[in-house]
């Protein structure tokens, strides 16, 4: 299994610094699917693609994932704690671009593909909110028949269609919009949060690199070390070597 390195830690920071959401996931996608072409990369279902990411995430940092979300009702700090392999044995999707789907609801028939990131970026680059949600189901609508057969663009499909399609899609690829459900200890209110593993492994890679360069900063003053040589040190022999020039 592929791992993020003290120097691709640091690599990955320079380059997802100043880029948008998606620009970051495809990064990270890379990493996760090295012997993939890029273009494939992009074409791989957004589920496939953030279970190869939190794969990544866990042979690089580990298993265990903290995450802080604020109650919707009191704003209170809420904390829950959760393993990766809760997402990680979910059954994975299939590649989107191979595989298409049939839906049949009221008579309406719609042929489907899951989205990509590339679809994903894509729109969120154009639009945002329901506009967003809209944009990519149409995305991702292959065909649409009407209840009596004929042919019909995405906008003829009824928004309870929609939402059946929105639902299907989610279904076949779970880890694309994984959630979960906590309760507020100070309120009691029920609240789901959806956990997006991009945002959440670059930030904790981020704190990683400048906490890197800290320490490269300490180790090349005291011992004048080359970048490279104390990157390439395993992170325990790095924190001794840190403790000491500290002492």
């Amino acid at each position: 299994m592929p791992h993020v390195s003290a120097a691709q830690a640091i690599e990955l920071w320079e380059r997802a610094a100043d880029r948008t959401l998606g620009e970051r996931a495809a990064l990270l996608a890379q990493f996760a699917f090295p012997d993939l072409p890029r273009a494939l990369v992009e074409r791989t279902s957004v589920g496939r693609r953030d279970r190869a990411i939190l794969a990544l995430r866990e042979e690089t940092l580990g298993s265990q994932l903290e995450c802080f979300v604020e109650c919707r009702r009191c704003a209170a700090r809420l904390e829950f704690n959760f393993d990766a392999h809760e997402l990680l044995d979910s059954e994975p999707a299939r590649d989107a671009e191979s595989v298409d789907y049939e839906l049949e609801t009221d008579g309406w028939r719609i042929r489907y593909r899951l989205p990509t990131g590339a679809d994903v970026a894509d729109v969120a680059a154009r639009t945002n909110g329901d506009a967003a949600r809209h944009a990519l189901l149409a995305c991702c609508t292959l065909s649409v028949r009407t209840p009596d057969g004929t042919a019909a663009a995405f906008e003829r499909l009824p928004d309870a269609a929609r939402d059946e399609l929105e639902t299907a899609l989610e279904a076949r690829d779970p880890l694309a919009g994984a959630s979960f459900s906590t309760v507020c200890a100070a309120c009691g209110q029920a609240s789901d949060f959806r956990f997006d593993v991009v945002p959440y492994f670059c930030t904790e890679l981020f704190a990683t690199a400048k906490r890197l360069l800290s320490d490269v900063d300490i180790l090349a003053r005291t011992y004048h070390w080359r970048e490279a040589d104390v990157l390439a040190m395993s992170a325990v022999r790095r924190r001794c070597y840190v403790e000491s020039a500290l002492a």
